[in-house]
Formats: C-alpha cells, sequence, structure tokens
C-alpha cells in the first residue's frame, strides 16, 4: 500500500498555502508544508489528514504542546512524530537556537529517506530570509549518513532526519557528525514502531 506522508516545516514568513512542494516515488507520496506561525499547524494538518495523509512529521522547531493539541484534535487518523534532540545534540541544539533568535541562523539540512532518489543531485533549497534550509533526499540510510557528514563540513548548523530511519541509522548519522552539528531525529523510530504494533497484535 503506497504512503501518504507530509512534513510541517517551520519557516520564517512563510505562507502554507503557497509554500510546499509534493514529491512522488515508487513508495508514495510527500508533501512538505511550510508554515511561519504555530497557529497554522493545526488547519494545515487536519486538511492533510482529510486528503488522507497517514503520517505527519513536524519539524524540531515545533513546541511539544502544539504537537499535543494536533493529536487531540486529529485523534489516530494519522500518525505524528515531532523531532526531538538527544543529550548529544542539546549543547549544539541551544547554540543553533540562540542564533535563530537573534536573527542569524546558520543553514539547517533535513534530510529525508525516499527511495529510488539520487543522495548527491535530489537536493531543494528553500531560502526564507535569514533562514536557509536544504531538504536531502536520499534512497538509504548509508547515503543519509554520508550527506549528514558533508553538510556538518560545511558549517551546517542543523541536521534533522525524516522518514522511515531505524534507530541504528539515526545513530550512525549522528557519529558521522561528530559533534560538528545538533540532529534531530524522529521521536519513534521504524524498528521501536514495528516492534510496538507487533506486540499489540500479539496481545490482541
Amino acid at each position: 500500500m503506497a504512503f501518504h506522508r507530509a512534513i510541517i516545516h517551520d519557516a520564517i514568513g512563510a505562507d502554507p498555502r503557497k509554500n510546499r512542494t509534493i514529491r512522488e516515488s515508487p513508495g508514495g507520496t510527500l508533501t512538505i508544508v511550510s508554515v511561519s506561525d504555530h497557529a497554522q499547524i493545526l488547519a494545515v494538518a487536519t486538511a492533510l489528514a482529510d486528503q488522507g495523509v497517514d503520517r505527519i512529521e513536524l519539524c524540531g522547531g515545533i513546541p511539544m504542546h502544539v504537537r499535543s493539541a494536533l493529536q487531540g484534535a486529529i485523534g489516530n487518523r494519522v500518525q505524528i512524530s515531532a523531532v526531538l534532540f538527544g543529550i548529544e545534540s542539546i549543547v549544539p541544539a541551544a547554540a543553533f537556537n540562540a542564533a535563530f533568535n537573534d536573527g542569524h541562523p546558520p543553514r539547517e539540512a533535513f534530510i529525508i529517506l525516499h527511495d529510488g532518489d539520487d543522495p548527491g543531485a535530489d537536493r531543494l533549497v528553500h531560502d526564507f530570509p535569514p533562514q536557509q534550509t536544504t531538504f536531502a533526499f536520499v534512497p538509504d540510510e548509508a547515503s543519509a549518513a554520508a550527506a549528514a557528514a558533508e553538510f556538518a563540513a560545511s558549517g551546517f548548523g542543523l541536521i534533522e532526519l525524516y522518514g522511515d530511519f531505524t534507530t541504528k541509522g539515526a545513530s550512525d548519522v549522528i557519529a558521522a557528525v561528530n559533534g560538528r552539528a545538533p540532529v534531530g531525529v524522529g521521536s519513534l523510530a521504524v524498528d521501536a514502531f514495528k516492534r510496538v504494533s507487533n506486540s499489540a497484535h500479539l496481545v490482541g
């Protein structure tokens, strides 16, 4: 069954009616929507759910209370994941946040697992001055680690992971970055999710 997933991205001055990207792959459809105000997220996410999106991933700049409100409004119709930062990323994440609040955010990269993409060529750059976000679409976790190392070496100040990353795959990305930038990971890795689903099925 083909998936239909979405990423909601926090971006300065973005208009969610215009600033959206849709990408197709053999596995399904990915929609990326940029919002400038957290108050826009509920309406955007509800519309995505009505369109059949089965998973919404929130970027690391969106507070947990927004995710909670969204889950309450949408219920179990859609999986909702939020990018979170582990202990190894807290200090560089705080530095990025301080620079962002000062109006001088470093470049940020979103690395997205997406079937069939070329890790070197399939990239989008969205400019929301002074914020710049690169979306890098990669076919597998090894390519994600290589891309993350490249971004870290180039001075990117933030890296976030989207898609079906396993715990080991995310760990390999963090190791490749080696502390040069914070790495945010979805709140439930795909291998953990499968274990929970299988356990629930067995219990039921």
